[in-house]
């Protein structure tokens, strides 16, 4: 699961928990995750998960995705290792936790063999 917290001026703006493989972050309505600021670009970053892990893209937006003070391209988010980015005066945590296994397919079923006792009737 994957939670992204957004913050701005110590006040949480935004909380979303998914599981989704890929989510969008800007100024524009159809993001996921929606910064209503100039400054933020239309479709500003995107993150997508990549094995079991996510990554977190910059769009080539016009003032930037900033980790640690410093313009960045894309940063992977791993696993019980919080990442915080900035655009803008935006603090945009990121927590993953374990993940969801994608469903195996059935290969094999046993069939019941005995059916359960019935220790109850109902009359209609």
């Amino acid at each position: 699961m994957l939670r992204i917290t957004v913050v701005f001026n110590d006040a949480t703006i935004q909380l979303v928990e998914t599981e989704k493989n890929d989510l969008s972050i800007g100024r524009a309505y159809d993001n996921d995750i929606i910064i209503d600021n100039l400054g933020v670009s239309q479709y500003h970053a995107r993150v997508y998960r990549e094995d079991d892990h996510y990554i977190v893209e910059d769009l080539n937006s016009t003032n930037g995705t900033l980790y640690e003070g410093r313009k960045i391209q894309s940063k992977e988010i791993k696993k019980n290792i919080p990442l915080t980015i900035r655009i803008l005066k935006y603090a945009i945590h990121f927590n993953l936790s374990s993940m969801t296994k994608k469903a195996q397919p059935v290969t094999e079923c046993e069939m019941v063999k005995t059916p359960p006792e019935i220790t109850t009737t109902f009359k209609l």
